[in-house]
């Protein structure tokens, strides 16, 4: 008996990441460059070198990314399930009668070693300058003299020689693709187990426990001390988007950590200078925040105990006033010529 395929085998191949494409292309290259290595540290060497990528170079893979993730999203929308397969291209189980709640959990939500976006979330929009950069690829992909590197550099280079009156080609091409990513955002329903911003939707961590909500943080706590990047990345980051309009934020954190890397020990004293000082007045801060909140808490005590003072004072004169009505009454009983003993005479009678 033929054993069924858990996946659909006319579902399209999902699309792959720029680390993806980049270990399978320099794979035999890394290996013939480091026959000595093992598989494991063959893709830790991998990792290493595509972090250690110029951010230009890398926009190369990003972009090859990008084209696959289209290659996919397309071949999505002709895709029609076999029979016995879902819209996902797995396989459609017969129910069983009886379900335990820990299946009926793990078939809820996709697993979490899943895709973290749900592939049927719109295509980001492309800020100008990557347009302008897989244009320029484009081009230079029939040339195999040019280098995923060299390209990189070419299309910076001519971007940011530009003037206003040929970057306005780009940067409108970026509107109308900001304009259909919120078209199909709008139109977006998201595949089972992920929220509308594409994500995978996670109700419960690894030990089966729901994750504790974050506690608030106090308004009057002093701000946290500045490591010596962020200093740098305040100072550079408006030089960096007045040299690079056209580049999106996330993408200017790239540059800036490319920077921040290439610094030689004396280019970052003056900004671990700034870092050490900010955190002196941290340490200065919050050790006036602690005297402060511990003189509150005692404060508190000290008037929840008066407080409790005042309560039981007032519990012990509502008695004495009791005992005192008592006495006066008895009192008053006697000297109208009433006894307790004839008082209950009296009441059995009647």
């Amino acid at each position: 008996m033929t054993k069924t395929p858990k996946r659909d085998p006319a579902f399209p191949n999902p699309n792959r990441s720029a680390f993806q494409m980049y270990q399978e292309e320099m794979a035999d290259i890394f290996r013939e460059r480091n026959p000595e290595l093992s598989c494991e540290q063959l893709i830790l060497y991998t990792e290493t070198m595509f972090e250690r990528m110029p951010f230009m170079e890398k926009c190369t893979w990003m972009s090859k990314a990008e084209d696959d993730r289209n290659r996919f999203m397309q071949e999505m929308e002709q895709y029609r399930p076999s029979s016995g397969y879902d819209m996902n291209g797995n396989l459609i189980e017969a129910v069983s009668p009886v379900k335990s709640k820990s299946e009926e959990n793990s078939k809820s939500t996709p697993s979490r070693k899943g895709n973290r976006k749900d592939p049927r979330y719109p295509k980001r929009a492309l800020s100008a300058y990557m347009l302008y950069q897989n244009h320029i690829r484009k081009e230079a992909k029939n040339d195999p003299s040019i280098t995923f590197g060299e390209i990189a550099t070419i299309a910076s280079d001519k971007f940011k020689a530009m003037t206003e009156e040929e970057r306005s080609e780009w940067v409108t091409k970026s509107k109308k693709d900001k304009e259909r990513f919120d078209r199909e955002l709008k139109k977006y329903k998201p595949s089972e187990g992920y929220d509308y911003n594409g994500n995978l939707i996670e109700k419960e961590n690894g030990s089966g426990k729901k994750r504790k909500p974050r506690p608030l943080k106090d308004a009057n706590s002093p701000k946290r001390a500045a490591g010596a990047y962020v200093f740098f990345a305040n100072e550079m980051r408006p030089k960096l988007q007045e040299e690079n309009p056209g580049v999106k934020f996330v993408d200017i954190g790239k540059i800036l950590g490319e920077k921040w890397r290439s610094l030689t020990t004396e280019e970052r004293a003056p900004f671990d200078k700034l870092s050490a000082e900010d955190k002196a007045r941290y340490r200065r801060e919050i050790k006036i925040y602690k005297e402060q909140r511990q003189e509150k808490s005692q404060s508190d005590e000290d008037s929840s105990q008066c407080a409790r003072t005042e309560s039981d004072d007032s519990i012990r004169g509502t008695h004495s006033r009791e005992n005192s009505f008592s006495s006066i009454k008895s009192s008053q009983l006697k000297d109208e010529g009433f006894d307790s003993n004839v008082k209950t005479v009296v009441s059995h009678s009647i």
